[in-house]
Formats: structure tokens, C-alpha cells, sequence
């Protein structure tokens, strides 16, 4: 497992604001798009989708915590909103190691997308999104940061099938909204 931190002023110094070779060559998906383009509410304590969440007020609800509630709202499978090329065999779907990658770099371009989103809550929302592909799909969600309710465990490698990437937002107090990203 590889993690790497880094401040803003190092993201900028390296020119990694844009998420360098991360990105998907060929723009976020317009199915993504018109997500992104719904936005993100805070509503009690939890955040979702900008159209709300039912429950949301009487979050965690039958849910263990806060975090697990928003992991199971905000998650979708991700070939939902991007064409791959998907096979059905004995009624189970297949998604390429090459349609993986595509899913996994478009999930990426998602999350640095909607930093801006959670950077304009009052207050701004630490958030930890999670994007993980195998050979049946794609997933992405995304949680509130935080103190002592990690969802997605410690050892990503515990995960033997999937592809996972984590991708954490902690928004700087001084300033607003993060710079450098463009999801053309």
C-alpha cells in the first residue's frame, strides 16, 4: 500500500494540482458531470448528494455511526455514469483490467472535482472519498472525516480483488476553495 501526503504548497510546487497522469485523458464523463453538477448538502450532521438523502436528519438511524450512514448514501457504481464496455457471463458482469483503469481515473477526476464542493460548506467539510474497481465494478463514496470512525479500514491491501484508491480532502482554513483543478 502506498500513501502520500502533501500540503497544498507542495501539490502546487510539483504541479500536481491538475492530479498529473491520475486524470482521465479524455475529460470527466457526462455522466459524472451531471452529478457533480447536483452538488453536495449538509443536512444535521451527514452530508449527501445535493437532492438530499432520506433519513439524513435522523442520522446514523439503524446505521453503527455517522460514517457508515453517508459510506452506504454516497455510493454508486461508477460504470453506471461512465461507458465502458461490460461483458455478461453466466449472469455475472465482467469489466476489463483496461475498463478498470478508466473507471478508477474518471472516480478520481470525481473526487478532485468535488473538493471545491465541500470547501464552500459552512463550515468546509473534511471529506475521504473512496473509488475501488474489480472484474465485476466500479465503485465510488465518499465520508466526512471523522475522529475514530474510519470505514474503510487501515490495510487497503487487505482488499485481494479490488483496486482502491483513497482520496482525502482536508480543506485549509485559510482558504476557501482549492486552486488548480480544471475537469474539462
Amino acid at each position: 500500500m502506498l500513501t502520500l501526503s502533501m500540503n497544498d504548497a507542495a501539490v502546487e510546487m510539483l504541479g500536481l494540482a491538475d492530479g498529473a497522469g491520475l486524470m482521465p485523458p479524455e475529460g470527466l464523463s457526462d455522466g459524472l458531470r451531471e452529478l457533480l453538477a447536483r452538488g453536495i448538502t449538509r443536512q444535521g450532521e451527514v452530508i449527501s448528494w445535493g437532492s438530499g438523502a432520506n433519513g439524513a436528519l435522523d442520522a446514523p438511524g439503524n446505521y453503527q455511526n455517522l460514517s457508515v450512514w453517508e459510506s452506504s448514501h454516497n455510493s454508486f457504481h461508477l460504470e453506471d455514469y461512465v461507458p465502458v464496455d461490460r461483458l455478461i457471463v453466466e449472469c455475472v458482469p465482467q469489466v476489463s483490467e483496461d475498463a478498470q483503469r478508466v473507471l478508477l481515473r474518471q472516480g478520481f477526476a470525481l473526487a478532485m472535482g468535488m473538493r471545491g464542493l465541500f470547501a464552500e460548506l459552512d463550515p468546509p467539510a473534511p471529506v475521504r472519498f473512496l473509488i475501488a474497481a474489480n472484474d465485476t465494478c466500479a465503485t465510488f463514496r465518499f465520508v466526512q472525516v471523522r475522529e475514530g470512525e474510519a470505514v474503510f479500514g487501515e490495510d487497503l491491501d487487505a482488499f485481494r480483488t479490488d483496486r482502491v484508491l483513497v482520496v482525502e480532502y482536508l480543506p485549509n482554513r485559510y482558504q476557501a476553495v482549492p486552486k488548480g483543478l480544471s475537469i474539462t
